[in-house]
């Protein structure tokens, strides 16, 4: 079980778990919190705790939004950023993104 809460926490460093959704975020550190507190329990709490861990951490879907030039985005580039930016937001909180066409326009 240590090793799977061990493996749950490196997850949480890595970008998959940066840029996915934050109800995804709240599965996985759901999953690790009850884990830790598994591993005083009983054994069938353990083997939940080991299925719910193993399961949130599929369950991330972050990934990185390629660009041409971060300075300069085009359209396509924009809407895909705004859209990782919107959905790691916790609570569907929006930061502001603003919008430079490529055009200088």
């Amino acid at each position: 079980m240590k090793k799977e809460i061990t493996k749950a926490e490196a997850v949480q460093k890595k970008t998959i778990y940066k840029l996915s959704s934050s109800y995804r975020r709240d599965y996985l550190d759901y999953a690790l919190s009850n884990a830790q507190k598994a591993l005083s329990g009983n054994k069938g709490e353990v083997t939940f705790a080991k299925w719910l861990l193993a399961n949130s951490e599929t369950y991330l879907n972050g990934k990185k939004a390629p660009v041409t030039n971060i300075n300069k985005l085009s359209k396509a580039e924009y809407e895909r950023v705004r859209r990782i930016v919107s959905d790691v937001a916790p609570n569907g909180y929006m930061t502001t993104i603003y919008y430079k066409r490529a055009d200088s326009t």
